[in-house]
């Protein structure tokens, strides 16, 4: 297999260019040649490298054909209320199908997310109404019935993965367990909320072997919920990242404070790609969080 992927500089593509090469199948990667996040793929050997702007995916025609393209660069995800940056790249999006039929591949699958639901108190599926309430929320979704529309004009495959929430190596800084993570390693002060909502969070390495399954599995969707389905309070994960941190919890979570804003609760059934793929989550948080922090350590100490 011939994969072509964008968007691999956070967690999930840096977990699926290993899987990927693990297998012995080939590999390109587009980046963004003015991503600060670039060095860490480029030292990755055996892989591809074309480096296109997001902008520019309608300009820069591939002379090379592929079997698979793994659509997940987006602008826009740390400025979830900025509406040109997200419809530019829901936008893009449209260009990235485009070069994926001009360079011979089968398939297109990209990537959504929980925003695309908007805060919920229902399980998340894939018949649960969307009702998204930020600029990026609703790119995503309106980038998801764009494909899916667009696809069924082209000789193209097209499927959508909604991601819950990931976790995994080489994940953005800021994210509430990078920080957490880097802040304690620093003796930094942190403080998190009462963490009294519903999360989800799902391994990277799980995510991209959902992605390696949907790539090579005959009959699938245009439409999968991803999510680890434990259905656990956020205190929970955090006590585990705690333990593991030997940190003690009650300095970490704040006091139960009243609020009128809607708290994001993740609570996910991912029955469907389940039994259409025979996926299952293999890495459950307490050993993922101490495998990060592991590595976390191990570069913080070879600096």
């Amino acid at each position: 297999m011939n994969y072509l992927i964008s968007g691999v500089t956070g967690c999930i593509g840096y977990s699926l260019i290993k899987k990927i090469l693990k297998r012995g199948d080939s590999l390109c990667v587009i980046l963004n040649p003015k991503s600060k996040r670039n060095s860490v793929i480029e030292t990755i050997p055996n892989i591809g490298i074309k480096y296109i702007s997001l902008s520019d995916y309608g300009k820069n025609p591939l002379r090379q054909n592929f079997d698979i393209f793994i659509h997940m660069a987006w602008q826009g995800g740390s400025q979830r209320s900025d509406f040109t940056v997200n419809q530019s790249s829901s936008f893009q999006a449209l260009k990235a199908i485009e070069m994926a039929v001009n360079t011979g591949c089968k398939k297109f699958i990209s990537v959504g997310s929980q925003a695309e639901y908007g805060p919920t108190d229902q399980i998340i599926n894939e018949k649960l109404l969307c009702n998204p309430n930020t600029e990026f929320g609703i790119a995503k979704l309106n980038t998801y019935f764009r494909l899916k529309a667009v696809s069924e004009k082209l000789p193209i495959k097209f499927t959508w993965l909604r991601v819950l929430s990931a976790y995994g190596p080489n994940d953005r800084s800021n994210s509430m367990l990078m920080n957490v993570i880097n802040k304690s390693q620093k003796d930094e002060p942190f403080k998190l909320s009462n963490c009294l909502h519903h999360w989800d969070f799902l391994h990277a390495d799980d995510i991209a072997d959902a992605l390696l399954r949907l790539s090579y599995a005959d009959k699938i969707s245009d439409l999968y919920v991803i999510g680890s389905d434990e259905q656990k309070i956020l205190r929970d994960y955090i006590l585990d990242l705690a333990s593991e941190l030997k940190l003690d919890p009650r300095k970490m979570i704040s006091k139960l404070e009243p609020t009128n804003a809607q708290p994001l609760n993740l609570r996910c059934d991912s029955a469907k790609i389940r039994n259409d793929i025979g996926w299952h989550p293999t890495i459950n948080f307490k050993e993922g969080i101490k495998n990060l922090i592991h590595l976390q350590k191990k570069d913080k100490d070879h600096l």
